[in-house]
């Protein structure tokens, strides 16, 4: 043995034994003086514990969980304990039936812990135990509203470059039909993983009529797989089929079975609309025709169509929402068969009524601000607008829908001349307050008053909307609905690059605005396509009133062609709120710009005809009105 082997031997030995005993003497003292902290918590630590203890008196007390936001107006479970949010710079939870799990910012740190985890789990937390009603993408969303979260995957596509063989002028980050021409999408569903989307579909468009339904699925609302077609036209002896909805037959209601696919959709022969079923048991791809069909019969009326059904959890039965001309009536069933008429909806002014929509959302997020919103496509022509979507918010009691006292007059899910036959839905994988947080949104990029008639030179079989985010927001009048994209289209954009005076880019691209607004003034992006067609999406402020978007096509090879007021006019609509600082977002593709001002509280979709090719995006500022930065993007095609 050397020599400091061997005095490694008694003294390490009585060392371990004076180290246990100075161990054994801290736990001690930690267990007998609690006041005395031996290794100091982490402020997140804390507050996830405070949660922790305010749910379990929560539960206790009232036998249910309680959701909470210190930066919303979510305060449920402050109730019980007012300093949830205390040394902390932000705090959430999500509750459902069997738990909860929070998160909390501390220092830009993020923590997370859930009722059935007693450790804190920094972000993402992807080994967090998780109680049995939230699900991973759940908690995905939480940490994204705590302002969590990791740089975006890169494109998927190389080069950002669209296939060799594929159709120039075909959008390429909207869903588009492979030929023929698609309008009204159906609310989408999610089943074993996959979205699956419906829209109507003529293969055989100009000569033919008549539509089918067509499927695309995806995994994200992003890329999107074309499936061919789901329910064929004039397949059974009540005609076409046309828009409707189709639900998740959990319980087995209609009597197909449990978790079956239940289409209910309008059906017209001679000019008469019947409301029939076709349900699906192999999870979408193909559907029968029910034999009890048509199960809701038309009572002698000209407009009957276009059934929006929601599952009504509060009275345990179905709600559908029927397009009846100038109204939008209500009937009720247990069985997705039988239906019972319940009230009508008369708003005046907008004309024929179609693609009815009916939802609950939490205002600003806060589940004591629970609030109806039924909407329908509307002609705006008497309000001075163009087609659109028009919704008013109330409260449905099962039986009546009654417009809050301001909120008679309609308000625009999109100020644009071309979204119609829109559509939202709620993410089944998020928690129940979550769903009503915000929903999923898209609409038909076109305009009955022109849509048969574009130029061939462009795309003219039509194309969806891209995914938007729906969030219901307070304002110094009645509740609106803003939309912002879907997050998830950020995977697809190239690197940024500053716009110089002009920058040369092909389709699809997006642009990005910071707007400084001092007083009067106006800051134009302007587009020109190769051969000289141009378009235009301003803001403009009269140094008094909120600020205008607005986007003037009449320069573009569409207008040219078409001659028409309907398509050529100018759209402009102000902001619902005034703010010195702004940001603008435009995604250009082939065939359209979709615009997102002010974070989303209004929106403009219109066609554009830039005539192929490469595009020159140009921005100008005139007196008080700056882009104080300007930056584009290349976009990845997702569906060609």
């Amino acid at each position: 043995m050397t020599a400091g082997e061997r005095r490694g031997g008694p003294a390490t030995t009585k060392s371990l034994w004076v180290a246990g005993f100075c161990v054994i003497a801290l736990i001690a003292t930690a267990v007998l003086v609690p006041h005395i902290n031996v290794l100091p918590e982490s402020p997140e630590s804390r507050a996830l514990t405070t949660i922790a203890a305010a749910e379990s008196r929560a539960f206790d007390s009232g036998g249910g969980y309680l959701s909470f936001a210190a930066n919303g107006a979510d305060r449920e479970l402050a109730n019980l304990e007012p300093e949830i949010g205390e040394g902390v710079d932000d705090a959430m939870v999500i509750a459902c039936d069997d738990g909860w799990v929070a998160a909390v910012v501390v220092d830009e740190r993020v923590a997370l812990r859930s009722n059935v985890a007693d450790a804190t789990h920094p972000a993402p937390a992807d080994d967090l135990q998780l109680p049995p009603c939230v699900t991973r993408v759940a908690v995905d969303s939480l940490l994204a509203d705590v302002g969590w979260s990791v740089a975006p995957e890169p494109a998927t596509k190389q080069a950002l470059q669209r296939p060799a063989g594929a159709d120039p002028l075909r959008p390429a980050v909207h869903i588009t039909p492979p030929n023929g021409f698609m309008n009204d999408p159906q609310r989408p569903v999610f089943v074993d993983g996959l979205w699956h989307l419906y829209y109507l579909y003529n293969a055989d468009y100009p000569e033919g009529n008549g539509t089918a339904w067509f499927h695309a699925t995806s995994p994200d609302l992003v890329e999107w797989t074309d499936e061919g077609v789901a329910i064929e036209k004039f397949r059974t002896e009540w005609g076409d089929v046309e828009s409707g909805t189709v639900v998740v037959d959990e319980r087995g209601d209609a009597g197909f079975g449990e978790g079956t696919l239940v289409a209910i959709l309008t059906q017209q022969v001679d000019g008469v609309q019947r409301q029939s079923i076709f349900y699906s048991t192999d999870g979408g791809y193909s559907f029968e025709s029910s034999t009890e069909n048509p199960v809701l019969d038309n009572p002698g009326v000209t407009d009957f169509r276009d059934p929006r059904v929601i599952w009504d959890a509060d009275r345990d039965r179905w709600t559908m929402v029927l397009a009846e001309g100038e109204r939008l009536g209500f009937y009720s069933s247990t069985n997705l068969t039988d239906w019972e008429y319940a009230s009508d909806f008369a708003p005046g002014a907008l004309g024929l009524l179609e693609c009815p929509d009916l939802f609950r959302m939490h205002l600003d997020g806060d589940p004591a601000r629970p609030v109806w919103v039924l909407a329908a496509s509307a002609n705006g022509e008497r309000l001075g607008r163009a087609t659109g979507v028009a919704y008013w918010t109330g409260d449905w009691d099962g039986t009546t829908f009654t417009v809050d006292g301001d909120s008679a007059e309609p308000r625009w899910m999109d100020s644009g001349p071309d979204y119609y036959a829109g559509v939202t839905w709620p993410d089944p994988r998020l928690t129940p307050g979550q769903q009503a947080e915000s929903r999923y949104a898209l609409g038909w990029l076109n305009n009955w008053a022109y849509a048969r008639e574009l130029p061939e030179s462009g795309w003219t079989s039509g194309a969806q909307s891209v995914t938007r985010v729906l969030r219901l927001e307070s304002t110094s009048g009645p509740p609106r609905l803003g939309m912002t994209p879907l997050p998830g289209l950020d995977r697809l954009a190239g690197p940024a690059r500053d716009i110089r005076g002009s920058s040369t880019i092909s389709t699809p691209f997006r642009v990005d605005l910071d707007l400084s607004i001092e007083g009067r003034g106006e800051v134009r992006l302007v587009l020109t396509g190769a051969d000289g067609a141009s378009a235009m999406i301003g803001v403009r402020s009269d140094g008094q009133a909120a600020p205008e978007v607005f986007v003037a096509r009449d320069d573009d090879a569409a207008a040219a062609v078409l001659e028409s007021e309907d398509y050529s006019a100018e759209r402009a609509e102000p902001l619902p709120v005034a703010d010195d600082v702004m940001a603008l977002t435009v995604i250009v593709d082939t065939s359209s710009v979709e615009v997102f001002a002010g974070d989303g509280a209004l929106t403009q979709s219109a066609l554009v005809d830039l005539g192929g090719g490469d595009v020159t995006v140009s921005v100008e500022a005139v007196d008080d009105v700056e882009a104080r930065s300007a930056t584009i993007r290349g976009l990845s095609p997702v569906q060609v």
